[in-house]
């Protein structure tokens, strides 16, 4: 009875509390580090995999450094040479010449001309190769960056288990001091186990922390190793070629060096713009091709919607005398079928806009009408309105600014709206009508 009474009661009871709280504490960071193993372990076997992609996706990016290398180098060559060889002066089709202008000059040059065209031709060609090596560089950068996401990550992933893991070490340490300090032997053994267990994978996870570094500085050093290679590249991609100073000859007349320098600035402009207004030839003269022979089940089928739309002025330039031979139409039985004015007269007003917006469209509603509309184009309300504004420009004698005039008149602009509604309404439809095929 006398040791009962020396008993205690409130002072076990929070003796007790105490230990409870620190064994809830233990219970509550075992659990998150539990749940947090498979997280780890998976991060694990991710990094090795993270690892082979990784390089993989270097090796595909040196394979690309070097086409680009080898390209850049081969298109540099070429690009000399064909300068070398581009000495003979040439006639510029972009000239404003006589619709009547004789061409017999072009037919003693024109196997220089065209092998010079079809040498700058293959010359842009390799300059968009080398440019679509670079833009597939750009992407495999790109790639690299999100391995490096994912990798830091997996990173976050394992810093995370390894704050758990000291938070539970923490919380064990001072659960294992108070069952020693209260005579809980029994627990020791558990807790020396446990403290076992997480030493070791505080060891794991230093040495996949080792590895995730090495990793980020692979990563780093391929980040600088492409920055260093854009450096090369960028210079050699935005290159411009420009003309060269003109050296003036001593022994010449001032008027004689003008005219060499403005021959030489015409040769270059002509170098310039060949190929693109060779292109441009090649696709009008697959419009008017179309429309002489109907056959625009061809040209859906390859996918060129940008021939079902009038180009009025481009197409007139295929009648002109500085048109390439190859590209250049004397017979207007298709461009008249098409725009309904003869191509001298579109290529004489061709300052006027809303003349060529009225061509376009007429010739753009033709289509539609032929593909997406229900009733006939000679049906429509745009066909009456087209004619009578056309039938302006007609005249053989009437001026360009007589027909601009004639297109400002009050009735003139509410019919030009009109038409413009129409031909919205139109492509609309008709766009929708591809889209469904």
């Amino acid at each position: 009875m006398s040791d009962l009474g020396k008993f205690d009661l409130l002072a076990e009871q929070e003796k007790l509390s105490a230990s409870q709280a620190l064994l809830n504490d233990v219970l509550a960071n075992q659990k998150v580090h539990e749940d947090g193993r498979p997280a780890m372990i998976t991060a694990r076997n991710e990094v090795s995999t993270l690892k082979t992609k990784l390089q993989a996706v270097q090796n595909e990016l040196h394979k690309l450094q070097a086409s680009h290398e080898s390209a850049s180098k081969d298109h540099e060559s070429k690009k000399m040479k064909w300068v070398e060889h581009n000495t003979l002066p040439k006639r510029i089709c972009f000239c404003d010449g006589d619709d009547n202008a004789s061409d017999s000059g072009e037919e003693d040059d024109f196997e220089d001309h065209e092998e010079l065209i079809r040498e700058r031709f293959d010359l842009l060609l390799q300059r968009n190769t080398i440019k679509k090596l670079a833009f597939q560089m750009k992407q495999k950068q790109q790639y690299l960056d999100r391995i490096s996401s994912r990798i830091s990550d997996r990173e976050s992933a394992i810093a995370n288990f390894v704050r758990n893991t000291s938070a539970l070490t923490l919380a064990l340490e001072k659960y294992n001091a108070s069952r020693e300090n209260h005579g809980l032997a029994s627990a020791q053994e558990t807790i020396k186990s446990q403290a076992k267990e997480i030493d070791s994978m505080k060891k794991n996870t230093d040495l996949l922390t080792k590895k995730i570094m090495q990793l980020t500085t692979e990563v780093q050093d391929q980040i600088s190793a492409h920055h260093r290679q854009h450096l090369l590249i960028a210079p050699v991609l935005m290159q411009v070629r420009s003309l060269e100073d003109f050296k003036e000859d001593k022994d010449k007349t001032i008027t004689e060096n003008m005219k060499a320098a403005y021959e030489e600035g015409r040769k270059y402009q002509y170098h310039q713009m060949v190929g693109p207004y060779g292109a441009g030839c090649a696709v009008r003269g697959r419009k008017l091709a179309w429309i002489s022979s109907e056959n625009d089940g061809l040209i859906i089928g390859l996918g060129n919607k940008a021939s079902h739309y009038g180009m009025a002025l481009a197409d007139a330039t295929l009648y002109q005398a500085s048109c390439p031979s190859p590209y250049r139409r004397t017979k207007t039985t298709e461009f008249l079928k098409l725009y309904g004015i003869d191509p001298a007269l579109v290529w004489k007003h061709r300052s006027v806009q809303k003349l060529l917006d009225i061509l376009d469209w007429r010739g753009a509603m033709k289509d539609f009408c032929a593909h997406s509309y229900a009733r006939s184009y000679e049906a429509t309300p745009f066909r009456l309105l087209s004619e009578k504004l056309i039938g302006a420009a007609k005249g053989e004698s009437i001026t360009t600014d007589e027909v601009s005039k004639l297109l400002e008149t009050p009735n003139a602009i509410k019919s030009y709206n009109e038409m413009k509604v129409s031909f919205e309404e139109g492509l609309k439809k008709h766009n929708i009508a591809l889209d469904n095929r």
